[in-house]
C-alpha cells in the first residue's frame, strides 16, 4: 500500500504537520490490517478451512490465528461436617472457595479457571469395596 502526501508549492506544511499526517496514516493502516485479519478469521462461519484462512493471513503478512483450548473436569467435594442449618447459597460459596487451580510450571502454558457451577446434593455417602468415597446417594 503506497500513500502519497502532496502539498501545494505555495503552502508547505511544517515538519510537525507532516509527521502528524504520517502518524495518522500509520494508524489508519494498522486499523485496516486489524479489520482484514478479523474478517478473514470470521470466514470460518462461511466454511473456510483453518489452513485456508491461515494461508491468506500469511500471504498478507498478518498475525496468525490464535488458538486456545478449553477443558472441563468433574470435581466432587465432600464436606464431612457443616454447621446446622447452612443454606444452599452458602454451601455453593464454600464449594467455589474449595476449588483452586495451581499455576502451570511450564512457562509456555498459561491457563485460568473460567467457571465453577456447583451442583449440590445431599444424601448418604457411598463407598467402594476399599472404603473410597464414590459418590452421594441423593
Amino acid at each position: 500500500m503506497t500513500t502519497t502526501i502532496t502539498t501545494s508549492p505555495s503552502a508547505q506544511p511544517s515538519p510537525d504537520a507532516l509527521l502528524d499526517q504520517v502518524l495518522a496514516k500509520q494508524q489508519e493502516l494498522a486499523a485496516l490490517r486489524d479489520k482484514v485479519r478479523l474478517t478473514i478469521i470470521a470466514q470460518r462461519k462461511r466454511g473456510w478451512c483453518r489452513g485456508g484462512r491461515q494461508n491468506v493471513l500469511d500471504e498478507l503478512g498478518l498475525d496468525p490465528i490464535t488458538y486456545a483450548y478449553s477443558g472441563s473436569a468433574a470435581v466432587m467435594i465432600q464436606f464431612d461436617s457443616l454447621p446446622e442449618g447452612i443454606g444452599k447459597d452458602e454451601l455453593c460459596r464454600r464449594v467455589r472457595a474449595a476449588i483452586h487451580v495451581a499455576p502451570s510450571t511450564d512457562p509456555d502454558v498459561q491457563f485460568h479457571l473460567v467457571e465453577v457451577q456447583p451442583y449440590i446434593s445431599q444424601g448418604e455417602v457411598l463407598y467402594d469395596e476399599e472404603g473410597k468415597v464414590i459418590g452421594v446417594d441423593a
